[in-house]
């Protein structure tokens, strides 16, 4: 007995080591896997960032240069101003003049060697411009041209700081113009549209992660907030952080490296990408929180399967094994083999279907977050398009409207400069088209090339009607959609009035503009170059419908902008916002979320079959240890079970197993009550979660996605975790109420146990009804035509086919009930005794025990059935004794006998036994015995007790009375 208890705790200690081997081998596949699949995502997101950045940077630039060009435009406007303008000299009062005109911060007027001569502001006591810093404003006196763009920050008496930008040029040997412009403007429409923030916050990793940017000065260009100061502080581009003070070193950064690092105490797994051009380092990072936790969600409930199975495969040994000594069979390992390998099958697979499901689960709800979160940033950037293409329209159209009405205020003031040369030269510095000057009546009087004699359209319907507002005091006019009518040339135009001495209107001064000039800066602006610039991962893209006519606005193939969604196989049911489901686009299935923007549904898109390509190897690395792990114990235990038993305790463990009961123990039910104790675990998890989904689950989890039942029902990965979670939560609540009704029972009476037992079978029916028919609608079945259905097929049946109904139902309410299961033993009508084969939905097939014959029986046939298989088997048989023995002396025989008669039936587990007198019939008095036996030895253990018995009673003289007919004298005489 000891050397089996060993055997026991050796198998239980193998089994938990096993475990936790199987837990660290798991963990760190699942790691691989995890960072495998980021690191291929970062890598495809900094490849298609690579290649956005060119295009985006080139906005940055068109957006740098077009600023730096309006500040240097002003600067040689200023100058030629101050030079032309009589009556402006170089006094304070003239550079407060030149400010207001220009409509800038300031203009100062500088020496050669950088010492203020005149200042429309008064000049920071702290700032010179004779310092080294400032050497590029003097070198303009060297060069002739204007400088480049300086920029400086410069605190007010409020304390407030504010970013300049400084342009210098060369006024006359003596002098350098320098002005300030205010950048604030500047960079809120930079910011929006063209900046290093607009480029990288919609590239998005995984839940939480981000791309930044880091120059190799060591300056974060991008962070998507403070990296010293924390995420409740805003991240400034021009007040930008130094990465060593967040512990990052660029001298440690690998151009195509994927490591650990740390970013100011939090720990990231980081891609990085050099580009040479800008010599800026893009990064992206995900936390590592955001890993470990892809990680766990698999492994957890994939740890636990394997630990129900390991614990089910131990137990069915253990059960077996059980069953085997009971038997006294030789052969345990092909007994436990035979016995177990059907199970074990059945779990391996089941770990294998179970291991794919929760794999799809996991990549499908990490595809759609990261889905979700795109869609939700690009619709954000969309609602933004319009706001931020009216502030870069009103910055430029406030700038040529500026210039324009500068040039009327200086050709007004100097009236002899309405000269074509001195129109070409300004031409020149505004760099404009044409500059062209109109008379009181609308007709072009002088202009910088052979334009004249030009006039003004009269009919409203000309664009050039729109001009004559000047000849009527209107003091400018811009013309916001360009003229390809007017000139040879499509040009954008802007007027400016000009007036006498007096003040009165004098004609008007009209500049024709490249319409680039305003149309290029709005491009970074534009719904499509937002979406053209979208990188996904698992190769994702976008697409955008309008929402009036569902016509693509947006599709990276461009022949199909315009035309319906309809066309190529988009359904009605995704046209709406924070739509998650499939759809079939052309013969390619997609996983598709949506987000809707003020116009337009933007769908991200992944193709299905790369979900399944990634879902299948991680779900094969998944299965695999745990499968070796399963198979490594159950061949464990198959060579354990061949271990040989000395007979002395072999018997002491069928004295031990079969205890009190002294019956048979099936080893399947055992399984079963454990089986049913961890899917009450399971099922009791997945329905506090599905109650609670909105505490314990994010707002846009995938789960609470499912849970909510809003997509598309049909066969896909959404209907079948819904009726894995209704399954799971209708099974939980099921089994809580039977076990509350149960526990009622003792404190009920007789009736209400009654009804308790009613109201469970209630439940029971009513239960898997409505979860078949909720799981068959949310798998796409029409359960309202199937019920109809089923009525006329019922009414049908019910006339031609009773008794074939009959059986169905029959059938259907023995498996439901568990009234009797595949492997019991049964006796129907009180008459034979057989064991169940097979339950069919019509008939069922039993074994007769007595003659080994299968019978098929119909369902509705089997009638006053009673279970042999619920506890041990007693047989019962009664002899009959003269009345004219004594019943003590026979007593003390069968006292004697027993013993003998046990070792005769082998086959018996407890007994026989002597219960007492059992009745008195016609001619004896009858004797009633008792033995235990298994199920299947039934009917040998009775008939080899019939024979002990009769052996007795010959052995000791006793004779077995049977019906005697006593004939008194009368019937003698007769006779």
């Amino acid at each position: 007995m000891k050397r089996l208890k060993k055997i026991r705790v050796l198998i239980i200690l193998f089994a938990v080591l096993l475990f936790f081997v199987l837990g660290y081998v798991l963990y760190g596949i699942l790691s691989r896997i995890i960072v495998s699949k980021y690191q291929l995502q970062m890598s495809t997101k900094l490849q298609e960032t690579d290649k956005n950045l060119d295009k985006s940077l080139e906005a940055i630039n068109l957006n740098d240069e077009s600023i730096n060009r309006l500040q240097k435009i002003n600067a040689e406007f200023a100058a030629f101003y101050l030079k032309e303008d009589k009556t402006t000299g170089f006094s304070e009062a003239s550079m407060i003049k030149l400010s207001n005109l220009l409509n800038v911060y300031n203009v100062i007027l500088l020496d050669t060697k950088g010492n203020v001569t005149a200042s429309a502001k008064t000049i920071p006591p702290d700032l010179s411009f004779s310092d080294e810093d400032f050497n590029f404003l003097l070198e303009v006196q060297y060069s002739g041209k204007e400088s480049d763009i300086f920029y400086i920050d410069v605190e007010n008496d409020k304390g407030d700081t504010k970013t300049l930008g400084l342009c210098g040029v060369l006024v006359d040997p003596d002098h350098i113009l320098v002005v300030a412009s205010d950048m604030a403007d500047f960079d809120k429409m930079s910011d929006s549209v063209s900046s290093w923030k607009s480029i990288l916050e919609r590239n998005t990793i995984g839940q939480n992660g981000f791309t930044f940017a880091v120059s190799t000065d060591g300056d974060f260009l991008y962070f998507p907030y403070d990296p010293v100061k924390g995420k409740d502080y805003e991240f400034k581009e021009n007040e930008a952080e130094e990465i060593s003070e967040t512990g990052l070193d660029y001298l440690d950064f690998k151009d195509g490296a994927f490591k650990y690092v740390d970013i100011s105490g939090d720990y990231y797994y980081c891609g990085f990408k050099f580009r040479t051009v800008e010599k800026t380092w893009i990064i992206c990072a995900l936390p590592y929180e955001e890993i470990l936790q892809s990680v766990i969600i698999i492994f957890v409930p994939v740890m636990f399967a394997v630990f129900v199975i390991l614990s089910t495969l131990i137990l069915s040994y253990a059960m077996i094994l059980k069953e085997y000594r009971q038997t006294g069979k030789k052969g345990a390992r092909l007994f436990y083999y035979r016995k177990s390998r059907a199970l074990a099958g059945f779990m391996v697979l089941a770990l294998l279907v179970f291991s794919f499901f929760v794999n799809l689960l996991s990549t499908t709800s990490s595809q759609e977050t990261t889905n979700r979160q795109d869609a939700r940033s690009l619709t954000y950037s969309l609602n933004n398009t319009k706001d931020e293409q009216a502030k870069i329209k009103k910055k430029y159209s406030d700038f040529l409207l500026n210039i324009s009405g500068v040039s009327a205020r200086f050709l007004s003031d100097n009236p002899g400069l309405a000269t074509r040369s001195s129109l070409s030269r300004l031409n020149d510095i505004l760099q404009t088209r044409h500059m062209l000057l109109y008379d009181k009546t609308g007709t072009v009087y002088v202009s910088d090339s052979t334009y004249k004699g030009l006039t003004l359209s009269k009919d409203p319907e000309e664009p050039s009607y729109l001009f004559r507002q000047l000849l009527y005091g209107t003091p400018y006019v811009l013309q916001e959609v360009p003229d390809d009518d007017y000139l040879e040339k499509t040009y954008l135009y802007v007027g400016s009035l000009m007036t006498d001495k007096e003040g009165d209107p004098n004609g008007f001064v009209q500049l024709a503009m490249d319409p680039d000039y305003l149309s290029k800066p709005m491009e970074s602006a534009s719904k499509e170059y937002i979406l053209s610039t979208y990188s996904g991962t698992n190769s994702s893209h976008v697409f955008a419908v309008d929402m009036k006519n569902f016509e693509y606005v947006y599709h990276p193939r461009t022949s199909r902008i315009g035309k319906p969604v309809s066309d190529y196989g988009v359904p009605q049911r995704a046209l709406r916002d924070n739509y998650v489901g499939y759809i079939t686009v052309r013969g390619v299935t997609y996983f598709a979320v949506t987000a809707a923007s003020n116009s337009d549904y933007v769908f991200i898109v992944t193709p299905a079959d790369r979900i399944m390509t990634e879902n299948f190897s991680k779900s094969f690395f998944t299965f695999l240890p745990c499968a070796l792990a399963v198979l490594l114990l159950y061949l464990l235990l198959i060579l354990v079970s061949g271990l040989s038993v000395p007979d002395e305790i072999a018997e002491e463990i069928r004295g031990d197993e079969t205890g009190a009961a002294g019956g048979e123990f099936r080893y399947d039910d055992a399984v079963k009550k454990f089986l049913k104790g961890a899917f009450l675990v399971v099922s009791g998890i997945v329905f506090i979660i599905a109650v609670f989904n909105n505490r314990l689950l994010p707002e846009d989890s995938i789960f609470t996605h499912i849970i909510g039942g809003t997509w598309e029902s049909g066969v896909n990965l959404f209907s079948i975790t819904w009726c894995v979670i209704c399954i799971c939560s209708v099974g939980f609540v099921t089994t809580c109420l039977n076990s509350l009704f149960f526990q009622l029972e003792d404190s009920l009476s007789s009736r209400g146990k009654t009804m308790t037992h009613m109201l469970n079978s209630l439940i029971k029916y009513a239960a898997i009804i409505g979860v078949i028919f909720s799981c068959a609608k949310r798998l796409g079945v029409q359960t309202d035509t199937l019920l109809a259905s089923a009525g006329i097929l019922t009414v049908v049946i019910g006339l031609g086919a009773q008794s074939l109904t009959s059986d169905v139902f029959d059938g259907l309410f023995i498996i439901i009930e568990g009234a009797f299961h595949v492997g019991d033993v049964i006796t129907v009508d009180d008459c034979w005794r057989a064991k169940v084969l097979e339950i069919g939905i019509r008939n069922t097939r039993l074994l007769d025990l007595d003659t080994n014959s299968v019978k098929i029986v119909n369902n509705n046939s089997l009638k006053r059935v009673v279970n042999h298989s619920l506890g041990p088997e007693y047989i019962y048989l009664s002899i009959g004794m003269d009345y004219d023995e004594k019943i003590e002396e026979i007593e003390e025989i069968i006292k004697r006998e027993l013993p003998e008669m046990r070792k005769n039936i082998p086959l018996a587990v407890s007994g026989p036994d002597y219960v007492g007198v059992d009745a008195f019939e016609d001619s004896a008095v009858m004797l009633r015995f008792c033995v235990s036996c298994r199920i299947e030895d039934y009917y040998k253990v009775k008939r080899g007790l019939n024979r002990e018995l009769k052996r007795m009673f010959d052995r000791n003289g006793i004779s077995v009375p049977f019906p005697q007919v006593v004939l008194s004298e009368r019937d003698r005489e007769e006779s």
